[in-house]
């Protein structure tokens, strides 16, 4: 819940589930604030946190804790931000995450070029592409190609309209070209996942989210902010 009132407020939420997910979600992504659940199956919170920290002792951090009983508080002998005790309402959250942002000096109304489709990820400006907490690969031509299906998410696209822009082509029989690229896509960004790319025979390609659950059409400008959740 707490992802998706961060995505509709214009943050982006990049989740894991686990702390080695969260660890190269952080070293990929470079989030611009880390929310940090203490219980997670792999690892200890204070463990995790400490990992983080080493590689950017300025990363802006919220913990999550289990509601104590007595007078315990959690120490912020790792340099924590702040914390969030469980259950806790998604107001409270978005209060605290609003605040460590703007005392770090990141304006969330200040956009970065990121666009998502579903559980799919595409940040312009760094040239990265996420599927879940994958982050995928891709030649220039892949990511120009995919940064077309993303920023067109929902449309039908003949081979012609690709052909002319992404390649910049008119159409002179260059639709092998499209096909390949795109059998390139797929196994890229479908390969044991529900699939994204559809062809439309005769007609040419959608791409859309895997499924009504995950998503509707691509949200722009988004900053970035990866949250490490159990929820």
């Amino acid at each position: 819940m707490l992802s998706i009132a961060l995505n509709g407020d214009g943050i982006h939420a990049m989740t894991a589930s686990d702390g080695a997910s969260a660890v190269s979600v952080a070293r990929c992504f470079d989030p611009d604030l880390v929310i940090l659940d203490y219980r997670l199956p792999d690892t200890d919170g204070p463990a995790l946190l400490q990992r983080l920290l080493e590689r950017r002792p300025s990363l802006p951090t919220i913990s999550l804790h289990v509601k104590p009983t007595g007078r315990y508080r959690p120490t912020r002998d790792l340099r924590g931000d702040a914390w969030l005790f469980k259950p806790f309402s998604i107001e409270d959250a978005m209060f605290r995450v609003r605040s460590a942002l703007r005392n770090n000096g990141i304006d969330h109304e200040s956009l970065r070029p990121i666009a998502s489709v579903g559980d799919l990820v595409l940040d312009e400006e760094r040239n990265l592409v996420w599927r879940g907490s994958d982050n995928i690969v891709l030649t220039p031509t892949e990511f120009a190609l995919m940064r077309y299906f993303v920023r067109n998410s929902g449309r039908t696209l003949t081979t012609r309209e690709i052909l002319g822009r992404v390649w910049h082509y008119d159409y002179t029989g260059q639709s092998s070209q499209v096909r390949l690229y795109v059998s390139y896509l797929r196994r890229r960004i479908d390969d044991g996942r529900d699939p994204m790319i559809h062809t439309l025979r005769g007609v040419g390609y959608v791409f859309k989210p895997a499924s009504p659950l995950q998503g509707a059409p691509p949200s722009t400008g988004l900053r970035s902010a990866a949250a490490s959740l159990r929820m």
